[in-house]
């Protein structure tokens, strides 16, 4: 995990001196792969909804989901036995459809090989969360995040995104059953 955050940041930089932060597009909808779980899920994000769900890539028939409801503070996450917790967000802006403005550009270069996909690296702090997100030049759109933090598990995630597009294909897939999910914890 390391080393693949290792070589994508060595690699060859380009020159992108008045890289600014940028605001993703307001749908996207893709796969991403979470290395604390192992797992590939299908991902869709929409920020005037603010809500992200993320569901099992490989098996289309697992009722588990998580959705993150941050304009209502909220994460539910229902597992494969039909049981559901929720957890209140501390810190919604973490899930921000922009990078923050105060946002450091760590690092413009390439992900993979050189001319294949130029990123811009920026790194910032969210309370006690720091956050580095490789975001593409074009368009704006997350290739991999990193969190480092107490309610990261092992201290650290990273989360890497795949065949992301700018559309929704099915709004339904936010209309998720969330009643029975117990009452909500606070993480700190």
């Amino acid at each position: 995990m390391k080393l693949l955050f290792l070589c994508v940041a060595l690699l060859p930089l380009i020159t992108a001196d008045d890289a600014k932060p940028c605001c993703m597009p307001r749908k996207l909808e893709g796969k991403i792969f979470g290395t604390q779980e192992l797992s590939l899920f299908d991902m869709a994000r929409d920020a005037d909804l603010k809500m992200i769900v993320l569901r099992n890539a490989k098996d289309k028939t697992d009722p588990s989901y998580t959705l993150i409801d941050y304009g209502k503070r909220l994460i539910y996450r229902r597992s494969k036995d039909y049981s559901c917790t929720k957890t209140t967000i501390l810190q919604p802006q973490m899930f921000s459809n922009c990078v923050p403005a105060n946002a450091k550009l760590l690092a413009p270069s390439h992900y993979g090989p050189p001319g294949v996909l130029p990123i811009n690296t920026f790194v910032f702090t969210m309370g006690n969360i720091k956050m580095e997100m490789m975001m593409s030049v074009d368009r704006c759109y997350p290739v991999v995040n990193r969190l480092f933090g107490p309610n990261s598990p092992n201290g650290e995630a990273l989360n890497i995104f795949l065949s992301l597009k700018p559309t929704i294909s099915d709004m339904n897939v936010f209309n998720v059953d969330t009643s029975n999910c117990t009452a909500p914890l606070i993480l700190g």
